[in-house]
């Protein structure tokens, strides 16, 4: 991944497990649905056949997502593969438009966050 998709990632993370921290109904819709949660809160539409799976950590638990394995497959390969290029669609559907919700929250803001 490129530092400007592992950027908006994160972005996107933050903002998601700020939003599930602040308000349990988000929270517990995320846990239920997450596609749906993610349209009503950001207005991000969760691309047909890509997954996302919400896992709560537990105490004294931590919880350590890994990319999968891609190998060396190059570009025309990649785009071969079922889903390979999902979470980028998903990303690309996130930058957010100027004065969008998600736009608003304080992530990465001087002291917040």
């Amino acid at each position: 991944m490129e530092n400007n998709t592992l950027h908006l990632r994160a972005t996107l993370e933050q903002a998601i497990r700020t939003k599930a921290s602040a308000e349990p109904a988000f929270r517990a819709q995320l846990t239920e649905d997450p596609a749906k949660a993610l349209k009503a809160a950001f207005d991000l539409d969760v691309p047909a056949g890509f997954t996302i799976r919400v896992v709560t950590e537990a105490a004294g638990e931590m919880v350590l997502a890994l990319p999968s394995p891609r190998g060396e497959l190059n570009d025309d390969e990649l785009d071969a593969v079922p889903g390979a290029g999902m979470f980028d669609e998903l990303l690309d559907r996130f930058r957010p438009p100027i004065g969008s919700r998600i736009g608003q929250l304080p992530i990465g803001r001087p002291g917040i966050g």
